[in-house]
C-alpha cells in the first residue's frame, strides 16, 4: 500500500516528530511490511512529465489547486507502483 501524504510528515521541530507512526489499519499494514509513507518534495510535483501527465488527464488547471496537486501524487504512486511490479 502506498500513501502519499498530502500534508506531510510532522515536522522536525513538532513534538511528534521522532515518535510519528500511522494509526489503525495503516499501523497494522506498516507492521506487516507492506506501507509505504511517501512525503513527495513539492518539486516532484511540477516535473515536466508530471505536469505533462496531470494535464493530460484534466486539463490546464491551476498546479496551486488541490485537484492538481491530488492527481500530480496519484501519478507518482503509480510510477512507484510501476517501478516494483505491482
Amino acid at each position: 500500500m502506498i500513501i502519499l501524504l498530502t500534508e506531510g510528515f510532522p515536522a522536525p521541530d513538532s513534538p511528534h516528530y521522532k515518535y510519528y507512526k500511522p494509526t489503525g489499519a495503516y499501523f497494522e499494514a506498516c507492521a506487516a511490511g507492506r506501507l509505504l509513507l511517501v512525503q513527495p518534495d513539492p518539486s516532484a510535483l511540477e516535473r515536466e512529465d508530471i505536469v505533462a501527465r496531470v494535464t493530460a488527464k484534466t486539463g490546464n488547471i491551476p498546479h496551486d489547486s488541490q485537484r492538481y496537486r491530488f492527481v500530480a501524487m496519484n501519478i507518482i504512486a503509480e510510477d512507484i507502483a510501476a517501478a516494483h511490479g505491482k
